[in-house]
């Protein structure tokens, strides 16, 4: 159902689609685009005159062309619940969409074109009933300064067959039935200074998938439904500087598939509101992975968790205060840690420096 949120939304005009080609968009080198359904099979660059409409369910604008530069001039395109606000289908290009607001669409932004390199900058997405943005089997993809709020599956989805290299900054998205920020395969991917709020009971606010050489860096998630970061077959990567508060069930997981990265200067408070079971702060189970002043208190379960299946950590000067500790043991790793505020169930771990407060004499 379409919620009133935006008073400024206006019907497009239902004339026939004419490129106006006036002395002013001339001497400006862009074409301009004032109804809905228009196909661009051109190369070049293009900017909104109007707010656009969905006529259906058809793209309210499609993108055939192989390189195309698309200025929303801070104007609305609406999709009307059932149609993509913009679809890019061509075959390897590149794409630049920016300054405006996508609103009812199904998903806001599709980029379905294998090989394709597509910046999308400027952006407000809001009220789909889709993802926000999917961007599938791009080659390289930047999100700068995007906002996405109220999106029915999630914020936004890249994924596909090719590896990707690409960069998620300054987005903020919330109210999500999806996961709000979500790759899956790629190396070379950064997630930085990014803020997630109030999702899905069943989602995490930001998961990684199958990612090599990737970072994570002063993004922030609040009020998630399950973890805060999930991350799955991460390797050789950083996770650093974010903050976790209230999570679903633990704040920050790495998974058994991860290994050979470094996890440092986080502060994750507050996880497991979700479940009976107990939260953990930091959830390690990977292999080989360096676990370096995080400041984890509060939590329902453990502070700082070092799975069974984990090995070879190294880990110092970690802060684990006031957690519950519920379902949190027996513990039985060596070294040993110290329950409820940490836990080591893994083999073959190591410490360095004082770690663990509170915990015994530097170890």
């Amino acid at each position: 159902m379409q919620r009133n949120i935006l008073g400024f939304l206006t019907c497009a005009l239902a004339a026939p689609f004419v490129l106006d080609l006036s002395p002013a968009s001339a001497a400006e080198g862009r074409k301009p685009i004032w109804q809905g359904g228009t196909v661009i099979t051109e190369n070049g660059s293009y900017v909104l005159t109007r707010n656009l409409s969905s006529t259906g369910s058809t793209p309210v604008i499609e993108i055939m062309a192989a390189y195309v530069d698309l200025d929303l001039n801070g104007l609305t395109i609406s999709g009307g619940s059932t149609a993509t606000g913009i679809r890019v289908a061509s075959v390897s290009g590149e794409f630049f969409i920016r300054n405006g607001n996508i609103v009812y669409a199904q998903p806001g932004v599709s980029v379905t074109a294998v090989g394709s390199r597509v910046v999308l900058e400027d952006l407000n997405i809001l009220e789909t009933t889709g993802a926000g943005i999917h961007i599938e089997s791009s080659e390289r993809f930047v999100l700068r300064r995007v906002n996405v709020f109220n999106a029915l599956g999630d914020g936004i989805l890249v994924d596909g067959v090719l590896k990707k290299q690409g960069t998620i900054e300054s987005c903020m998205v919330r109210y999500t039935g999806g996961t709000p920020i979500h790759v899956v395969e790629g190396s070379n991917v950064t997630l930085r200074g990014n803020q997630t709020d109030t999702t899905s009971v069943s989602e995490p606010a930001i998961e990684v998938h199958n990612c090599t050489s990737c970072l994570l860096v002063e993004n922030t998630v609040h009020d998630s439904g399950r973890q805060g970061i999930l991350l799955r077959g991460f390797t050789g990567g950083k996770v650093y500087n974010n903050v976790v508060h209230h999570a679903g069930t633990h704040g920050i997981h790495l998974e058994p598939t991860c290994s050979d990265s470094l996890v440092r200067d986080n502060v994750i408070t507050g996880s497991g509101f979700h479940t009976s079971g107990g939260g953990d702060g930091l959830l390690v189970e990977g292999d080989r992975i360096t676990i370096e002043e995080n400041t984890l208190n509060g939590n329902t379960g453990a502070g700082l968790s070092l799975g069974a299946s984990s090995s070879q950590l190294t880990f110092g000067r970690n802060t684990a205060r006031g957690n519950s500790g519920i379902n949190v043991g027996p513990c039985a790793g060596s070294p040993a840690l110290f329950p409820p505020n940490s836990c080591n169930e893994g083999t073959a771990n190591n410490t360095f420096g004082n770690n663990l407060i509170p915990g015994p004499a530097p170890f």
